[in-house]
């Protein structure tokens, strides 16, 4: 009995599904380079955000100059805009936070930049799956048709292509669509901690200068 593996499933397919399986390996490899680079960037940017956070918990405006003089972050280009603001109006307070949260919009930009691409791949992966599965069984009655059989020999390579494709699909879709929500659900963590943070960072200046 012939044997039905991944390679010979891949080389008995047809152009079209051979096309299909190598577009769902492409968009594969892609999708866990921009997990893995947006694991990256979160854990750079939290570690940066832990030291910052850190040094305004301590209420020390030496320290915060300190930390603006040996560091070379988003945080320490914050502080040093900070020192030269003017803190001496409370009614301010809105506006200089405005003001700097401008500042950390590039930290932003680098961690939900193309977060979207999971949502897409994770949805559109088991369609473009499917439609191997579907020019699989297509194959097989086409295989059909022509032997005038029904024997796994006749329908069994169809068949593997089009399950092996519709397998393709869910593994690409499926780590798509669980690192989406759990990258997502880090940014958010990541904002909230850096509002936080930045709210802490204002209220000890205003204090500092009122």
């Amino acid at each position: 009995m012939q044997n039905f593996g991944l390679l010979s499933a891949f080389l008995s397919a047809g152009i079209a599904n051979k096309l299909i399986i190598g577009l769902l390996l492409v968009i594969s490899i892609y999708s866990w380079g921009l997990i893995i680079s947006k694991y990256q960037v979160l854990r750079l940017y939290l570690k940066e955000l832990n030291a910052f956070d850190s040094v305004v918990n301590t209420h020390d405006v030496k320290r915060l100059n300190s930390y603006f003089l040996a560091n070379n972050t988003e945080y320490s280009t914050l502080i040093k805009v900070a020192f030269d603001m003017d803190f001496s109006d409370r009614t301010k307070r809105e506006e200089v936070k405005y003001q700097l949260g401008l500042l950390l919009r590039n930290s932003n930009k680098a961690v939900d930049s193309n977060i979207d691409h999971l949502a897409t791949i994770s949805n559109a992966a088991p369609f473009i799956g499917l439609f191997g599965t579907v020019i699989g069984v297509i194959n097989s009655f086409h295989q059909i048709g022509l032997n005038a059989s029904v024997s796994l020999a006749v329908i069994g390579p169809g068949l593997a292509e089009a399950l092996y494709a519709t397998a393709l699909g869910l593994f690409v879709a499926v780590p798509a669509s669980i690192f989406y929500n759990l990258i997502n659900t880090k940014i958010a963590e990541y904002d909230s901690k850096k509002d936080y943070a930045l709210d802490k960072l204002i209220l000890l200046l205003f204090q500092h200068n009122n």
